[in-house]
């Protein structure tokens, strides 16, 4: 194919990527198909994401791709802004940011009272303006503090508005966060992996439309990585400190790239006062996030313990692990999988493939988590650009297949997520890794060491059976 000829089928790549996403909003008005509606449309947008991506490779003039990074930011931007109207139906998360919010606003504890108690204390007091949440009514909240500071934010601007104000708010943190990645790509000369994420269909939808709170944890990592680039030399005291407060912030949305920041004070080498400097920020960070809840009278903690012994849904691992590695409150399974993905994640830092580490870090929980929502990859698929990777492409793309589930969960009211989705991304993990030059080499090995110690029984067997 002629550059021009990949030129024009990038455009139309990115014509059918943005069509394909437009059309959730009239999937949310399918009562008892929205589910495997969702899932089907954003598989077939992830297509187009994918070659997108691949096309844009092709374009080596500098002309044509610079003019298709702008085109696919512009589309990303546009996008974002065009489904932040939608309302959420993948999840109900939202209606409980909205009030947890609303709780800590009148000066309850979400962190101790659950939904239904807190209900009864608001009634009480006449503050009942706010709808409670439709599920997990008996287990208090389990977001930290910063999560819960920016609901409340939004539970001030009344019922009317404060679930306009928290998709807002949504809509703008993916955006810059995506302007940020650009930033990052042209300073590393690589914007041509921009359509990773400006055209995400799992960044885009779970941001404008399911308005999930890791959108934030996507922003504040993404500003981290654009303050002080892993591995990058000769980084002053003042980045690694303001890195590790962006940081902090992230790990105060949301725990998950908790992680992240032993990657990243490996990622400074041996410079004693750039660790110190990142280390005594990020202590001071997170210490005050906390410090400041509890002096006001809050119990940071909540349910986190709880949700995970309740919840199994979305690992790919868990839904094959038979039951004595899955079950109790901290599964055997997670101490496995945690184990490997460290062990992964130290030889990554050692062959110094610092964006590769980042990006194990951001999976080492979701791989060892028993409980992996779609939601709960958008950090991972912001990071994408900086080390593209099969795997990763993999799991964005084919995690949002779980959403088959609330079909069946609004038709009869029982959870009973299907096999097949997971089984379905472990193939084709396991596909690619076929596809990878060392594990063919390893199987043609195997398979020759096979085929000579055949040649060599052959002749002995013969032997034995002569005259």
């Amino acid at each position: 194919m002629s550059e021009a000829g990949a030129a024009r089928s990038f455009g139309l790549a990115v014509l059918a990527c943005g069509g394909t996403l437009l059309t959730i909003p009239v999937i949310a008005t399918w009562p008892a198909h929205r589910g495997a509606g969702y899932g089907g449309a954003s598989l077939l947008a992830a297509f187009f994401w994918i070659a997108a991506w691949r096309l844009h490779q092709r374009l080596t003039t500098r002309e044509l791709s610079g003019k298709a990074t702008r085109v696919s930011l512009l589309v990303g931007i546009v996008l974002r802004l065009s489904l932040a109207g939608t309302q959420p139906f993948t999840s109900n998360d939202v209606h409980r940011y909205i009030w947890d919010g609303h709780v800590a606003a009148a000066g309850l504890d979400p962190y101790r009272l659950t939904p239904a108690q807190a209900e009864r204390a608001l009634s009480l007091r006449g503050q009942d303006t706010f709808a409670p949440p439709p599920d997990n009514r008996d287990v208090p909240t389990l977001y930290p503090p910063l999560a819960l500071a920016l609901f409340s934010l939004c539970a001030h601007a009344g019922p009317d508005l404060a679930l306009p104000l928290w998709k807002a708010l949504c809509a703008a943190a993916s955006i810059a966060s995506l302007l940020l990645m650009a930033f990052i790509l042209r300073k590393r000369g690589a914007s041509q992996h921009l359509v990773l994420v400006s055209l995400s269909p799992l960044l885009i939808l779970e941001a404008a439309v399911g308005a999930h709170v890791d959108v934030f944890v996507a922003l504040f990592l993404t500003l981290s990585f654009a303050i002080l680039p892993p591995g990058a030399r000769h980084q002053a005291r003042a980045r690694a400190a303001a890195a590790a407060v962006a940081l902090g912030l992230a790990i105060l949305m949301k725990f998950t790239p908790a992680l992240v920041a032993l990657a990243l004070f490996a990622c400074l080498g041996k410079a004693g006062k750039l660790r110190a400097a990142f280390a005594t920020c990020l202590a001071a960070t997170l210490s005050f996030g906390y410090m400041l809840p509890v002096a006001l009278g809050f119990m940071p903690g909540g349910s986190l313990a709880t949700f995970f012994r309740k919840w199994r849904f979305g690992s790919p691992f868990f839904s094959t692990a038979p039951p004595p590695f899955v079950d109790g409150q901290i599964p055997w399974a997670s101490f496995l999988l945690a184990a490997g993905a460290l062990v992964w994640l130290s030889v990554e830092l050692k062959r110094r493939h610092h964006d590769r580490a980042l990006q194990v870090a951001l999976a080492t929980p979701l791989l060892a988590s028993p409980v992996v929502f779609p939601w709960y990859l958008m950090p991972l698929a912001a990071v994408l650009p900086l080390a593209p990777s099969s795997y990763v492409m993999a799991w964005v793309a084919l995690h949002p297949l779980t959403y088959e589930v609330i079909d069946s969960y609004a038709a009869t009211g029982a959870w009973q997520p299907a096999r097949w989705p997971l089984n379905l991304l472990l193939l084709t993990w396991a596909l690619l890794r076929l596809r990878h030059q060392r594990t063919r080499e390893w199987l043609l090995r195997l398979c020759n060491v096979g085929a000579r110690r055949e040649t060599k029984e052959v002749p002995h067997a013969t032997a034995s059976r002569g005259p």
